[in-house]
């Protein structure tokens, strides 16, 4: 019972942790200049400000934002960088 009891504690606590680290957003202007509004892929997954991709960082080649401006799953890269080939250069 005790082993069963901290593992749903440590659960809720990385729950609140990851829910606090991504600011709800609606469209673009609800972010901070370098980050964006992007959704995940899960069903009633919310959309959330999150950083853009830097230098050599991964990135999804392609990545244009919805009519709403909002990403699927990972922001573009910063501005001045391109997606090559996976990577932000």
């Amino acid at each position: 019972m005790g082993l069963k009891l901290a593992i749903l504690i440590s659960l809720l606590v990385l729950q609140g942790v990851f829910y606090v680290s991504c600011k709800e957003c609606k469209s673009p202007d609800d972010c901070k200049p370098d980050e964006c509004c992007a959704v995940g892929m899960m069903r009633f997954s919310i959309p959330g400000c999150l950083p853009k991709r830097k230098r050599n960082e991964n990135c999804r080649v392609g990545n244009t934002p919805n009519e709403k401006g909002i990403f699927s799953s990972v922001c573009p890269c910063v501005d001045g960088l391109s997606c090559i080939r996976g990577k932000c250069k």
